[in-house]
């Protein structure tokens, strides 16, 4: 920029002020066009997936290969942190801006992409393409939910046509089903990327918003507004059976949130949290939550619960959470073991070193995501294409039938996450005197997190099972001593003034 203005000041007559003043002349024209009038110019083109049963997203896509065009589409700072992100990931290439909208039950993913220009078509690769922000700036801002950007191959000619393609089939990167949308530079777009001589464009702006419907009632009012009430409702419904269960301190209400869980939030939705939306609201800030109501509304939840009374998501919320507890009811007993607890001791800080591992890598290679390697839920509700991944879920399977909760004890990083919070959390399990010789909560806790009277609570994943078994006498809990020392082998007596 600043070679730029010295230019300018005493280089009037040179080539390269001619070339910026066509290019700010372009500029300028299309800064006076709203959204509607660029997809009305073709310089934005959309693109809409459909699925068998009836959902699908709609893509968006425009040329931001110029610094200045970038920031007026997307905003300075979601513009700054993209071209770093990409310039790290992959050499040469123009920008594309890819704006994600729609409601889908397959997710987005970049891998689906592909450029065609003549015979030959692209692949898009996952180091092609980068987060470009929650659109809450520029030409973007309202008129999508997410932003990215996709560098183009090096051999794509931004000044002839080409076309982009989305791969809906369920076998990743075969483009057996597709949905395609044909791009050309408008001249205006082409003389602002190489500053060309360009054709006037008049652009009537009379009227038309530049942020959509809600955008002058603020972010809140386009939440609301456009928020999909058809995963928004039955996620609040899931929220109330949550707690219901978790107040009722009853196996049969926690079962059945379990269930509620595991099928809507696992296998039709799938809209369960992942660590990945920890590092990417620490890297991008928490603005990427305000343009999606269901996962706002899950963050929220999540947040609060385990702040008052600890780790409920994880007993309740998470469905491969549940789906260990279902393993642990399906597996016969005599498959089942306990770790040793000298073991268990020192295992346990594994997925903390995980979360700091994590953490640590996306701030120096930001380009690079590692989440999916240990967090196998995402390879079992997406049906990834992995075979490593395959395997590492089943490893993981395997462990957890035959060790009650093995991934949340030691592998995994949300899990860490959260129990870092839970230990400020001010309403924990209360426990009582007979605590002291009773070892049935112990055996029973599926995480091992109870040490006679003692509750690890960052351990503790508030699933309800010592809670129901003092409330219910279950075992010895709450008995008149005597009857717990006539159940207790191998008895020491215990002075009476330690029990008080």
């Amino acid at each position: 920029n600043a070679a730029r203005r010295i230019a300018e000041a005493y280089l009037a007559d040179a080539g390269f002020v001619a070339t910026a003043d066509s290019g700010a002349a372009a500029l300028s024209a299309l800064d006076a066009m709203s959204w509607d009038e660029m997809l009305a110019a073709n310089f934005i083109v959309q693109l809409t997936t459909k699925n068998e049963d009836g959902s699908g997203l709609k893509l968006s896509f425009a040329y931001i290969g110029n610094d200045a065009l970038a920031e007026m589409m997307i905003g300075a700072g979601d513009y700054s942190r993209a071209e770093r992100d990409a310039s790290a990931r992959a050499r040469g290439g123009e920008l594309m801006l890819v704006g994600i909208d729609g409601e889908s039950s397959k997710p987005f993913r970049p891998e689906r992409l592909a450029v065609e220009q003549g015979e030959l078509r692209y692949p898009l690769e996952r180091r092609q393409f980068v987060y470009a922000g929650s659109a809450g700036e520029g030409k973007i801002s309202g008129q999508v939910r997410f932003a990215g950007a996709m560098v183009l191959d090096q051999a794509i000619d931004i000044s002839q046509p080409f076309t982009i393609i989305y791969d809906n089939s369920d076998a990743l990167g075969a483009f057996l089903s597709m949905s395609s949308t044909d791009y050309q530079l408008p001249p205006v777009a082409l003389a602002q990327a190489q500053g060309l001589p360009w054709p006037a464009v008049e652009a009537d702006v009379g009227g038309i918003s530049d942020y959509g419907e809600y955008g002058n009632e603020g972010p809140m009012a386009r939440l609301l507004g456009e928020a999909p009430w058809a995963k928004s409702l039955p996620l609040l419904l899931l929220f109330v059976l949550v707690l219901a269960a978790f107040n009722k301190k009853n196996p049969t209400w926690r079962w059945a949130a379990g269930g509620a869980t595991l099928g809507y939030l696992g296998f039709i939705d799938g809209g369960f949290l992942s660590i990945s939306h920890v590092i990417n609201g620490l890297k991008v800030g928490p603005s990427m939550f305000f343009n999606d109501l269901p996962v706002l509304m899950i963050v929220l939840f999540t947040l609060l619960t385990t702040l008052l009374v600890g780790r409920v998501f994880c007993s309740s919320l998470c469905p491969f959470g549940v789906l260990q507890d279902l393993l642990s009811k399906l597996v016969p007993r005599r498959f089942q073991r306990q770790m040793p607890q000298a073991i268990h001791d020192r295992a346990i800080y594994i997925k903390y070193a995980i979360l700091g591992g994590l953490l640590l890598m996306a701030v120096l290679q930001a380009e690079q995501s590692y989440f999916q390697y240990f967090e196998p839920f995402g390879t079992l509700f997406f049906w990834s294409q992995s075979v490593l991944l395959w395997m590492i879920l089943i490893a993981f399977v395997l462990a957890s039938g035959v060790i009650k909760r093995f991934y949340c004890r030691y592998a995994c990083p949300l899990g860490a996450a959260l129990g870092v919070i839970s230990l400020i959390s001010p309403w924990r399990i209360r426990r009582v005197a007979q605590c002291d010789v009773c070892t049935v909560c112990e055996h029973a806790c599926p995480t091992g997190a109870i040490r006679g009277p003692a509750i690890d609570f960052k351990e503790c994943v508030r699933c309800d099972v010592c809670e129901a078994k003092l409330i219910h006498k279950a075992g010895v809990c709450k008995h008149n001593m005597e009857e717990v020392k006539s159940r207790i082998k191998h008895w020491d007596g215990i002075p009476l003034t330690q029990l008080s």
